[in-house]
């Protein structure tokens, strides 16, 4: 798992990160809604494109497109609330990892075994 770091408490901000499978460029934009307390994401690899997928807690909550992109992006923090904060990656109570398609098949895994919840 790649930790994504580097990020700041700005309501619009865009990374891009290696596929961590090696396939290429990952183009993300990530931005805060304070109507809503929440934030929300676009993600852009290859022909893939995604847009407006909220930022939930999750082992991978990219699971629903395992069969379309080779990647997985999961979620942790350090309590129960899903992002709802502007500095939360700032902060360090939201943590965030690209996974290679071997740690989402490995986390599926997990969760089929009922070891973690998904």
């Amino acid at each position: 798992m790649i930790l994504v770091s580097g990020l700041k408490a700005a309501p619009i901000q865009s990374f891009t990160a290696n596929d961590p499978n090696g396939g290429g460029v990952i183009s993300f934009t990530f931005y805060y809604r304070p109507r809503v307390q929440a934030w929300f994401m676009d993600i852009a690899f290859k022909t893939f494109e995604m847009n407006g997928y909220k930022i939930n807690h999750g082992p991978n909550i990219l699971a629903s497109y395992k069969n379309i992109i080779p990647f997985g992006f999961m979620v942790l923090l350090t309590d129960d609330l899903d992002p709802c904060l502007i500095n939360d990656f700032t902060s360090g109570r939201v943590f965030l990892y690209l996974m290679t398609s071997a740690e989402v098949a490995e986390v599926e895994d997990y969760i089929n075994d009922g070891t973690i919840t998904g």
